[in-house]
C-alpha cells in the first residue's frame, strides 16, 4: 500500500475482511484490526461511509473485549478524523476527545500521538466555534512538541 499499489491492497484487505468476519467470535481484536486496517484503506480511497462502517466495527469490537488503551485510542482517533472529514462534527469531537482522555492517562506529555490528538480536537473545536477550547488545546500541543524536541 505505501509504495501507491491502492488497488492491490484494497482488494487484499476486502479478502481480509470476510475472513475478519469468521474471526469476530473467536479472535475479536484480530477482527478489530482487520476492520481498522480496511476502514483506513477505504478512507485514503475516499469511501468515507464504507471506511465509516469498518471503524465503528473495529472500536465496537475493541471497547468489549479487553483491547489495550492505545489500540482503542488510536481507533477512535481514525474514527474521529473520518467524521471530521465527513463534517459530522459534534460526533468527531465526542470520539476525539475520549481518544485524548486515553492518550492523556496512559502516555506521556511529550508523546507524538498526543500532540496529533490534541491538535485534532483543537482543529474541531475551531470548526464548533469555541475558538478559546481550541487555543488552549493547541498551546498544550505545542508545549507537548517543545518537550519532546
Amino acid at each position: 500500500f505505501a509504495l501507491g499499489e491502492y488497488q492491490r491492497a484494497t482488494e487484499l484487505l476486502r479478502q481480509a475482511s470476510g475472513l475478519a468476519d469468521g474471526f469476530v467470535a473467536s479472535e475479536p481484536i484480530l477482527a478489530a484490526r482487520i476492520y481498522r486496517s480496511l476502514g483506513r484503506v477505504e478512507a485514503i480511497g475516499n469511501d468515507l461511509p464504507v471506511a465509516d462502517q469498518r471503524l465503528s466495527r473495529a472500536v465496537a469490537l475493541l471497547r468489549v473485549n479487553d483491547a489495550t488503551p492505545m489500540e482503542l485510542a488510536a481507533c477512535l482517533y481514525q474514527l474521529a478524523e473520518l467524521r471530521r472529514r465527513q463534517s459530522r462534527w459534534p460526533e468527531a469531537l465526542e470520539l476525539g476527545r475520549e481518544a485524548l482522555a486515553l492518550r492523556r492517562t496512559h502516555l506521556p506529555a511529550n508523546h507524538a500521538d498526543l500532540a496529533d490528538s490534541l491538535t485534532q480536537s483543537a482543529s474541531i473545536y475551531r470548526r464548533l466555534g469555541r475558538t478559546s477550547d481550541a487555543e488552549a488545546l493547541l498551546r498544550e500541543a505545542l508545549s507537548s512538541m517543545q518537550v519532546a524536541l
